[in-house]
């Protein structure tokens, strides 16, 4: 709005089936929103050597799925000459409480320009957290492997990112 405020947003209603066969787990939303605030437009921000001045936040929810487990058993099948005839072999046991991982996240940011763009730049401090991390584990052997895929990891990924850029030399023929 106005050159001064930005606002933005996505959702995705994805419906697939690929996880959990109970609807508790399925078609889940993932989303994000974000806004923005170009400083350097107000009428009350006015400082002579700064061109840019913007400052950034998103928040969202986002999901994965590892192609490598599924709530169904997989199994494949291809010919063998040596035993007459077809062969199959089991890749994934069933697991019917695979879910979507899912990743929260939020970032902080401030874009800046200086001096008609000689320095320029931008730092950001952002927060992921992930939980329902697919991974292996080990189970009794009764299951018919002793590993399967399942819901049991959690990460947290958090930092500070920072950019510089400097023109030294501003030329038409350089």
């Amino acid at each position: 709005y106005d050159g001064k405020y930005m606002v933005t947003g996505s959702i995705r209603w994805d419906r697939t089936n690929l996880f959990a066969t109970g609807s508790k787990y399925q078609k889940k939303p993932i989303w994000s929103v974000g806004a923005g605030w170009n400083l350097d437009k107000e009428s009350f921000f006015k400082v002579s050597f700064i061109n840019m001045m913007k400052l950034r936040f998103s928040y969202g929810i986002g999901g994965n799925i590892d192609k490598n487990s599924a709530p169904y058993m997989t199994a494949y099948y291809n010919n063998n000459t040596h035993v007459g005839g077809i062969q199959g072999t089991i890749s994934n046991r069933p697991n019917p409480d695979l879910r979507w991982e899912k990743t929260t996240s939020w970032n902080v940011a401030a874009d800046f320009s200086f001096w008609d763009g000689r320095l320029s730049g931008s730092l950001d401090v952002y927060k992921k957290h992930t939980e329902d991390l697919i991974m292996e584990k080990t189970v009794a052997t009764s299951n018919g492997k002793s590993r399967l895929y399942m819901n049991a990891g959690e990460m947290d990924n958090q930092g500070f990112e920072g950019n510089l850029s400097v023109e030294i030399i501003q030329r038409k023929k350089l």
